[in-house]
């Protein structure tokens, strides 16, 4: 059985590191017949540190479903149009929004000391700080609203108009995730896996994940997430749940 797991919030609560017990419990998922899939927000780059040398070769969907890694290698990605990129630019520029754009395993920014997730990019320092005229494939681009939250709305409008890119807004950051049309983790789980996995996630862009899953376990109680969960755990006891899991599919 194929078991998707997201990472922040699902395994990792300190944005920097997998505690022991439940990495132990990850490497038996062979034992029972099982693969595991790593599937995230955060670009590859910033999953290899956190992972460890075994897990990081596993496969890993990041960028909400932007690209995709297997034994360190590139196997898919899905780059926004140069249209709707360079429209989010433009806004960005004119009113000073700060920016976040990831491409493949590099990455630019401006003002990123407002990006919320900016301490833990690149945290061995093997990408390239590019600047944004160098970026030639844009995969995600996270802009920072709090300064400037009566442009959300009509920024919004006028990127989803274009329909060539999908425009969330994460209230608690404050910030604009851009994604390339219609790509999120769930359609590149689907196209890596189909369907027959079990999902693992904590947060509101684990909802398409846990809606395409045969089986899903929501980790906390995120209340938007809840009426998609077929069981839930607390981070407490992730680690004796993913073992219960494994072991309950072991032979599905």
């Amino acid at each position: 059985m194929d078991f998707v797991f997201d990472l922040d919030g699902t395994l990792c609560f300190d944005r920097m590191t997998i505690a022991e017990d439940i990495k132990e419990t990850l490497y038996s998922a062979p034992s029972f017949g099982h693969e595991v899939t790593f599937a995230s927000a955060r670009s590859y780059r910033d999953c290899i540190d956190l992972l460890g040398n075994e897990l990081m070769r596993n496969r890993v969907i990041g960028l909400n479903g932007g690209l995709a890694y297997q034994d360190a290698q590139l196997i898919f990605h899905r780059h926004l149009t140069k249209t709707s990129y360079e429209l989010a630019l433009t806004w960005c520029h004119h009113h000073g929004l700060p920016y976040f754009v990831d491409d493949d395993f590099n990455y630019a920014h401006f003002r990123g000391q407002k990006i919320p997730f900016i301490s833990s990019v690149d945290p061995l320092g093997l990408a390239s700080r590019l600047d944004i005229a160098e970026l030639h494939n844009p995969i995600k681009t996270v802009i920072y609203m709090g300064d400037h939250e009566n442009l959300i709305e009509p920024f919004m409008a006028e990127l989803n108009a274009l329909q060539e890119m999908d425009v969330d807004y994460h209230a608690h950051e404050k910030c604009l995730y851009l994604n390339p049309f219609e790509t999120n983790k769930a359609t590149t789980i689907i196209d890596c896996l189909g369907h027959n996995f079990v999902a693992f996630g904590n947060d509101k862009n684990d909802i398409a994940m846990f809606q395409a899953s045969a089986h899903a376990v929501q980790v906390g109680d995120f209340a938007l997430l809840r009426p998609f969960a077929d069981e839930m755990t607390s981070a407490a006891h992730v680690s004796q749940k993913i073992q219960d899991v494994f072991e309950r599919f072991s032979h599905v």
